[in-house]
This record gives structure tokens, sequence and C-alpha cells, in this order.
């Protein structure tokens, strides 16, 4: 049986564990505890992922911005097309860090 579970974080590990739920007889016993992973995104598009790694500090966090953004379908044209407000927008709407904001910011805002 598959669900969706919102708000989990790619390349994240998370502990869970379930209970079957049905109308005949309610909620079902929990399952033992359980370590799952998250798939990481990973950034196809080599231009956008050089610019996002030339503008952060460590390269483990501009790969997750980068693949954040190649999975939201961004471009690096697109990102340079917005203005500064509306790019820091979409950034923190994508809940990327302040700091990163600022820097992919002026990074891309020529």
């Amino acid at each position: 049986v598959r669900c969706k579970v919102p708000g989990l974080e790619p390349g994240a590990e998370y502990e869970v564990c379930v209970a079957a739920v049905n109308e005949a007889c309610g909620q079902g016993g929990w399952s033992g505890v359980v370590r799952v992973s998250t798939l990481a995104f990973e950034c196809g598009d080599e231009e956008l992922l050089e610019c996002v790694c030339g503008a952060l500090n460590t390269r483990e966090y501009a790969l997750k911005v980068g693949g954040i953004l190649y999975h939201e379908q961004w471009t690096l044209d697109g990102l340079k097309s917005l203005g500064s407000d509306k790019l820091g927008g979409v950034l923190r709407k994508l809940q990327i860090k302040e700091g990163a904001v600022r820097s992919l910011c002026h990074a891309l805002q020529w």
C-alpha cells in the first residue's frame, strides 16, 4: 500500500510506524518503528548547478538546493528573469535557508 506523507524533506531519514484503519474494525495496532529515507532530488541542469554551487558556501547544501530547483522545473534563465523580490519569494517558498536566499539573489541579479 502506498500513501503520500506531506512535509518530508528530500534526502532525509525518518522513523515511522503505521496502523491500518478500516470501517469494520477501526484502527488496528501500530507496527514497529522502522527507519526510512526519502529520495534526494538531483539536478540534471549543469549550468544551474554550477551557478548554485558557486553562490553557496557548502557543496552539500548547494546540491540539495540545485536538486530542489530542478525538481520544481526552474532553469537558470528563468530564475535570472525574476526580480530580486520575486526570486527571494520563490526561494523562501521552497524553504531555502535565508543566507542561501541572499547569496542566490546576489549571484543571479548581475
